[in-house]
């Protein structure tokens, strides 16, 4: 755990904050579109985001289930070390 919280927080620096507030909006409503609604932005804009992170860390970060979305750990674990 903690050489994965050492790499988020080493390589965190590069990323827009927009995404990791993204990122927090879609793990507290496990919808891309409800997030998007929040931050302002489309659902497209929400996916390319999450898509961004997701290629710079070379992780998943949401299992996808129709409409909704369930974070892995290494999100919440983003999601935590990027408060």
């Amino acid at each position: 755990l903690t050489t994965i919280l050492q790499r988020i927080h080493e390589k965190s620096h590069d990323m827009k904050i927009d995404f990791f507030i993204t990122l927090q909006k879609v793990i507290e409503h496990g919808s891309f579109a409800m997030a998007a609604r929040e931050v302002h932005v489309t659902p497209s804009a929400v996916s390319m985001q999450i898509k961004s992170l997701e290629k710079y860390f070379g992780q998943a970060l949401f299992h996808r289930t129709g409409q909704n979305v369930q974070p892995t750990l290494f999100a919440l674990e983003l999601s935590w070390s990027s408060i």
